[in-house]
């Protein structure tokens, strides 16, 4: 018997208490920082009523300033000292040079002292900031002065510690209150779960487990009570469907399950075919483009080498094949996909089909690796030229994969009733009896232990490509041994349609 183990989790008073403690936190937070903003600006609010106070009691005590600032000093050392917030009051003059310095302050020993211009308000403006006043910070008012025409701005410094007290207050006052809303809701979650929830939710969860376990026959009597009495009721009723639904999907799941494993192999040959795709292009894709790279940076690098003419057109040659090849593999990949969706229709011409056989079929030997006899009688039937090209291209090409190197090829074309027959044979190995229909698919090999690069689709084109005209495709054993297939090819009707832009004849 294999023994259960469950991960330890959080008790459900927890679970409930931990998104509305976070709530709260963050909602004391935000109304903390507000609580702490409006702390400041009343506090900012009494230190602008009080440089306005000394602005105003200046203007009274002096109607015009006189030369020398020394009573003026002694004044506001007297307005500083009355008010404990006052650290120090200036009035700021222009020099001479339009810079500004301290003519009479509230500390003598400011005077003269220069003063900074970006501290110096527009007129009938005032400035507010933190400032560094002698290596302590201090809260400076700075206000447009009216008192004479010669004092530009009176400068009233503030200490900080009003601020400080009003945001130590505010914090702890906001402190308190969330601490004390947390434990208040924390200990009504710890008694509403306790009394109310936890004792439900046991048996709800004995209930689930049984139903796990496979006892499928589990109720709950509260889902035999009235809707809307509370949600743990409607959880019970739930449950409930919830069973009589598993129940009744049980036959329906075996059959799914049937379903399932017809799919998997589905999916497997899918998989199948699929690797069987990404080898055979990599391979076939990969000698082509390492020729078209080598070609074309040895025509780079021509005139550096000293190529000849005859040299250039050889490699220029090359790329043109290896380009082919390249084509040709895509062009047979999407025509299958375009035969799979139904959207290639043949275009029909008057064809000269002993001839188009000759010339493909030659052109498919190449290098004459293998001997090949073409045998054709005069046949003129309606056919889709390149699709037919592209038939007896792979039929030729085909029979020299699998067959070594000079055997004999055998290619016949002639008419038959209603049409033409177009016959490729061998002397090769031949075909198992087991495959013979096989090969036809897409993406199917002859014989897998063979190692022949290829895609697969060589063989479906002709077969495709056969029906497309009207007939078929298939494979004999030749009499003396090898393979004979064979494509019937139906006449039909010329197609009036001029548009060939989807039918470019290929090159081979």
């Amino acid at each position: 018997m294999t023994r259960r183990t469950h991960a330890r989790r959080l008790p459900i008073a927890v679970q409930l208490g931990i998104p509305i403690v976070v709530v709260t936190v963050a909602t004391s937070v935000l109304l903390g920082f507000l609580g702490v903003q409006q702390a400041i600006r009343r506090v900012d609010d009494s230190y602008r009523a009080d440089a306005d106070d000394v602005m105003t009691m200046l203007a009274d005590r002096f109607p015009t300033f006189p030369e020398d600032p020394s009573e003026i000093n002694s004044y506001l050392a007297e307005l500083s000292w009355a008010r404990p917030s006052i650290t120090r009051v200036q009035l700021i003059r222009e020099g001479a040079l339009g810079n500004p310095f301290v003519w009479a302050s509230s500390l003598p020993s400011d005077v003269p002292r220069d003063f900074s211009d970006d501290f110096v308000p527009e007129p009938g403006g005032t400035l507010q900031a933190e400032v560094d006043l002698d290596g302590q910070p201090a809260f400076m008012v700075s206000e447009d002065s009216d008192l004479s025409q010669d004092v530009v701005a009176a400068v009233t410094y503030f200490s900080l510690d009003p601020r400080r007290e009003a945001i130590a207050q505010a914090t702890r006052t906001i402190v308190v209150q969330t601490l004390l809303v947390v434990a208040l809701q924390l200990a009504g979650i710890a008694i509403a779960t306790y009394l109310v929830v936890l004792r439900r939710l046991r048996r709800l969860g004995t209930s689930a487990q049984a139903v796990a376990e496979g006892d499928l026959d589990q109720h709950l009597p509260e889902g035999d009570e009235p809707s809307g009495r509370d949600e743990l009721v409607n959880v019970a009723r739930e449950f409930d469907k919830m069973i009589s639904a598993v129940r009744a999907r049980t036959a329906d799941l075996e059959r799914a399950a049937e379903r399932e494993r017809e799919d998997a192999e589905q999916l497997r040959e899918l998989d199948r075919v699929k690797n069987l795709l990404l080898r055979a292009v990599s391979h076939d894709l990969r000698s082509p483009i390492t020729s078209v790279l080598g070609s074309a940076r040895m025509l780079e690098r021509a005139d550096e080498l000293n190529l000849s003419q005859e040299d250039r057109e050889t490699l220029a040659k090359g790329l043109s094949s290896s380009a082919r090849k390249m084509n040709r593999l895509v062009e047979d990949i999407l025509d299958i996909d375009r035969l799979e969706r139904g959207i290639i229709a043949p275009r029909r011409r008057m064809t000269d089909l002993a001839a188009l056989v000759s010339e493909v079929a030659r052109d498919a030997a190449g290098a004459g690796t293998h001997e090949l006899h073409v045998e054709s009688a005069p046949v003129n039937i309606a056919v889709d030229a390149p699709r037919v090209e592209r038939i007896v291209h792979n039929l030729v090409s085909n029979a020299m994969k699998y067959t070594p190197r000079g055997t004999d090829i055998w290619v016949r074309v002639g008419p038959i009733p209603g049409g033409a027959l177009l016959v490729v044979e061998d002397a090769g190995p031949g075909v198992a009896d087991q495959i013979k229909e096989a090969i036809f698919e897409p993406f199917t090999q002859g014989d897998p232990e063979a190692r022949v690069p290829g895609v697969g689709v060589g063989l479906s084109l002709v077969a495709r490509f056969a029906e497309l005209h009207g007939g078929r495709a298939w494979v004999e054993d030749r009499e003396g041994g090898g393979a004979s297939f064979h494509v019937e090819l139906a006449d039909g009707p010329e197609d009036d349609d001029d548009d060939d832009d989807d039918d470019l004849r290929p090159e081979y």
